[in-house]
């Protein structure tokens, strides 16, 4: 136990990367979107459920990382 102590302060584990900063996004009172900006970094990133895109995109998607 004090073996993994020691390694544990020795080679501490590196800090989690920051949160994402999505695109604002204006809604209206159906929750269909009015308006759309881009976010600080001046890119598109809006926050979507795995579920919410097609199974085609997904691959798509995984395709073009791997």
């Amino acid at each position: 136990m004090l073996l993994l102590f020691a390694i544990d302060r020795l080679f501490p584990a590196p800090p989690a990367p920051p949160a994402p900063r999505y695109s604002p996004i204006v809604l209206a009172a159906d929750g269909s979107v009015l308006h759309a900006y881009l976010n600080p970094t001046q890119k598109w990133r809006i926050k979507t459920e795995l579920a919410e895109i097609t199974p085609t995109l997904q691959q798509a998607i995984i395709n073009k990382e791997d």
